[in-house]
């Protein structure tokens, strides 16, 4: 029991730490090179069609909240580049 116990409060723990998403750092170098704030990001984003809100944003950003496949074509719109530049 003890090792089911270490096993379980391991993987809840690595869990924590795991990125939810591969983009988001490649998203925040971007936008923050081209000199956009979140805010903006964010009314391009809702301009478009994308309802989301600068937290949920900020959420994609830091690898917390996974980023659906049409999401991403969305952010690529916003950010005037392709969706593969995003992987890079």
């Amino acid at each position: 029991m003890i090792i089911l116990d270490a096993i379980i409060l391991f993987y809840k723990r690595s869990k924590i730490l795991m990125k939810k998403n591969v983009t988001g750092s490649k998203i925040q170098e971007i936008r923050a090179n081209k000199k956009i704030t979140q805010e903006e990001m964010v009314a391009r984003l809702q301009s478009y069609g994308f309802d989301i809100s600068r937290s949920s944003y900020a959420k994609i950003e830091s690898h917390i909240r996974q980023v659906k496949d049409l999401e991403l074509q969305f952010i690529a719109k916003a950010l005037n580049v392709e969706v593969g530049k995003l992987f890079e």
